[in-house]
């Protein structure tokens, strides 16, 4: 309660930058173990739980969530499936300007694998970052704007590449953005000597 003017500012700024750097300590962390964890698949009623996501993430009353009620059960890994969707739609709404934000979800069957897509009306992403994105610790945004550690999307393709599967952006600046992955119906098999490497370090 005494502290006052330019000492009250400097305090709340290095209160924000230690909370950034817990939460950059936290997202490391969870990137070097999104590979390793053992998996246990279970039958997913994907649209209750992208409805569970949305709950969990808390949205507000500008905020619209569209789920295509055709969107299948799969029997597959449901902590990571859900961390995927966790971080596409959080990102989706976080990073969205729009006075009335719109978020849709919808998926295409194909022969070995589903195309899901969370497509938002944001600002759009240019063609020359839609690969950047998904590399660690990049964003676009300053982080003074948008708090972010820059680990979201790296997490997010490393689970979905240790599926067997792939994540992609379609989007043009002023369009919004389509978020695209290819979750295989049958996960792919790690090589034992990888593994082997993997528990040994």
């Amino acid at each position: 309660d005494v502290l006052k003017g330019e000492v009250l500012n400097n305090f709340e700024m290095i209160k924000q930058r230690v909370k950034r750097m817990e939460d950059l300590i936290d997202a490391i962390l969870e990137y070097s173990r999104a590979d390793r964890r053992q998996t246990e698949e279970v039958t997913i009623d994907v649209r209750k739980l992208i409805q569970e996501t949305v709950d969990f993430i808390g949205i507000n009353e500008k905020v619209t969530i569209s789920v295509d009620p055709k969107l299948p059960v799969i029997n597959s890994d449901r902590t990571r499936l859900t961390q995927v969707f966790s971080n596409l739609i959080d990102n989706a709404i976080k990073y969205n300007k729009s006075t009335d934000k719109v978020v849709d979800v919808f998926s295409t069957d194909m022969p070995d694998g589903w195309i899901f897509t969370v497509k938002d009306n944001g600002p759009g992403i240019e063609k020359q970052y839609h690969e950047k994105i998904f590399v660690i610790f990049q964003t676009l945004n300053r982080r003074d704007d948008v708090e972010s550690t820059g680990v979201g999307l790296a997490i997010v393709k490393k689970i979905i590449e240790d599926q067997g599967g792939k994540i992609w952006v379609e989007s043009e600046p002023g369009k919004g953005s389509e978020f695209k992955f290819f979750w295989p119906k049958v996960k792919k098999q790690k090589d034992p000597v990888l593994i082997a490497a993997t528990m040994i370090v």
